[in-house]
């Protein structure tokens, strides 16, 4: 998806390697090599080949814990974009095979994007299928493919307000619930915990502490207020939060996705004057190249210039010179795998869920790509 990292750096005693949803004993389950669905395929379905192979090793280690055993103090992995390293040469995209990619193994959600994304569905599926996330108390849950409880999170909620701006749904009553929603579970000082109460005894990514997440987080108060701000609306709970969000804007260098959460804040917050001077002062303090290394993330986890500026009209393309957009671009494109997808480099805990996180950064791909010109723009009735 940042802020400081509410995790413990010695994950061991919170990831027990047997015994738990978490553990990574997975040749029992998920064989080391060929299909991770089972070793053994009946005749019509292929051992190998793609769209159904996986490479796990490059992705996810096959035995032993994947997520080392001994790190630096940890930051929060939530709704990156890092990538993984080229595998082609060439920045020809193949959109056929993206499209079989996402068809085989993405979630309904995020083959409903795709569609629309290609032109080939329409925005009420995509709010359709978002619709079936929706919980009776107004909030969101199970759509943050590392939070597999049904109950609400804020984290659900900041997928789900992204997803309605990418299919400009403005007038959402789903919005309008889901701020109603964080209202009863924001603290005092109007911000969000990164996780809820509710989360324990669910299997969740080890980043999901709920019981280390009291406080309120930047990262998740910053994403969620960006994305209800670019959708505009207006509800009290968004002006408290707006509020913390500039009071704790200092913290937006704690970790690589804080920053990505603050310096969304500022491209959507109102006051377009102070954003623009805070994101001047956030300029000066970027690293060389707009690369930000994730903390006690997976060896080359970063946070990248189109993390950071994921289309063109973003305030925070102006920190990037045009040759380092060009040479990112093209390093995106080169990035899609022989089976059609994308995928991520931050640490896969579940086998299930590398697949749904695999679907989704495809289709971050493709949204990216397109804004930024790299696929034709598509024309709808």
């Amino acid at each position: 998806m940042p802020r400081s990292s509410p995790l413990r750096a010695s994950w061991p005693d919170e990831v027990p390697a047997t015994g738990s949803p978490l553990r990574a004993s997975w040749p029992d389950e998920v064989p080391a090599t060929g299909s991770p669905l089972r070793a053994s395929w009946p005749d019509e379905v292929p051992a190998t080949g793609p769209p159904l192979r996986a490479s796990w090793p490059d992705e996810v280690p096959a035995t032993g814990s994947p997520l080392r055993a001994s790190l630096p103090p940890p930051e929060v992995r939530f709704l990156q974009a890092a990538r993984a390293g080229v595998r082609h040469a060439d920045t020809m995209i193949d959109r056929h095979a993206a499209a079989q990619f996402i068809a085989t193994h993405a979630r309904l959600i995020d083959r409903r994007r795709f569609a629309h994304l290609e032109g080939e569905g329409s925005a009420e599926a995509v709010a359709r299928a978002l619709a079936a996330y929706r919980n009776d108390d107004g909030g969101l849950g199970q759509l943050e493919p590392d939070l597999r409880t049904p109950a609400s999170q804020p984290a659900c909620v900041l997928y789900a307000l992204d997803i309605l701006h990418e299919i400009g749904e403005r007038d959402s009553p789903l919005a309008g619930g889901a701020l109603d929603w964080l209202e009863g579970v924001s603290n005092d000082d109007g911000g969000v915990p990164f996780v809820l109460p509710t989360a324990a005894g669910w299997p969740h990514a080890p980043w999901f502490q709920p019981e280390e997440a009291r406080g309120s987080s930047l990262l998740i108060t910053a994403g969620i207020a960006s994305a209800a701000h670019r959708l505009g609306l207006a509800h009290r709970w968004l002006d408290r939060a707006t509020e913390y969000c500039w009071e704790h804007l200092d913290d937006a260098l704690s970790g690589a996705y804080t920053l990505r959460s603050a310096v969304d804040f500022l491209d959507s917050v109102p006051d377009r004057g102070r954003a623009g001077a805070a994101l001047d002062g956030l300029a000066g303090r970027l690293p060389a190249g707009g690369v930000v290394p994730v903390s006690g993330g997976a060896d080359g986890e970063a946070l990248r210039p189109l993390d950071l500026a994921p289309w063109p009209e973003h305030s925070a393309r102006r920190l990037f010179d045009d040759a380092a957009i060009e040479r990112e671009l093209d390093g995106l494109a080169g990035e899609q795998r022989d089976d059609g997808g994308w995928t991520f480099s931050w640490r896969a805990w579940n086998p299930a869920v590398a697949w749904e996180w695999r679907g989704a950064v495809t289709v971050q791909a493709i949204r990216t790509l397109r804004a930024y010109g790299r696929l034709q723009p598509v024309s709808r009735p």
